[in-house]
């Protein structure tokens, strides 16, 4: 799950960032918005409850929507879930992925003194056994807010999981 953080957060971070940075500041006077949709090939080792492992392949939708704002900020929200994303464990147990994730964040503008806030409003991953095996379900939450001198102000962080029969 960690790696797949790290790809939406990395591509949705540069998403703004260049739409925004290309920008001249005389584009700044109104909105402009920009949408991407793309659905990428995904290959993933886990460890299921009892232990074993479970490589699973399948699609990941993805979906980030940057709008930048008449006072130069920047508003990003990025959405991905598992499309058809199963495999089968090392006993032969079939397991299907399913998750979602809603990541947003705004900046008040970009140059020195620019309060940046990211929010992951939630994240949920569930590896379903499609046999006797627990399924393992996880959820985390998680909110950042830095002020103008680039100080963590804020900084929650929630995280469940846990095997369920």
């Amino acid at each position: 799950m960690s790696f797949r953080r790290a790809v939406v957060g990395f591509a949705a971070t540069f998403a703004t960032l260049l739409a925004v940075s290309v920008a001249p500041v005389s584009a700044w006077a109104q909105a402009t918005t920009s949408t991407r949709n793309e659905t990428i090939p995904l290959s993933n080792h886990l460890i299921s409850c009892s232990g074993e492992a479970v490589v699973v392949e399948g699609d990941l939708h993805l979906v980030f929507h940057a709008t930048s704002d008449a006072s130069g900020g920047a508003h990003l929200i990025a959405h991905d879930n598992f499309q058809g994303v199963g495999g089968e464990s090392s006993s032969g147990v079939r397991y299907r992925e399913v998750g979602a994730a809603l990541d947003d964040g705004y900046t008040t503008h970009f140059g020195p003194r620019a309060a940046y806030q990211e929010t992951e409003a939630e994240r949920t991953n569930h590896l379903i056994s499609q046999g006797q095996t627990d399924n393992s379900h996880g959820h985390v939450l998680q909110h950042q807010t830095y002020n103008s001198n680039e100080e963590l102000t804020a900084n929650v962080r929630q995280h469940d999981s846990r095997c369920v029969g």
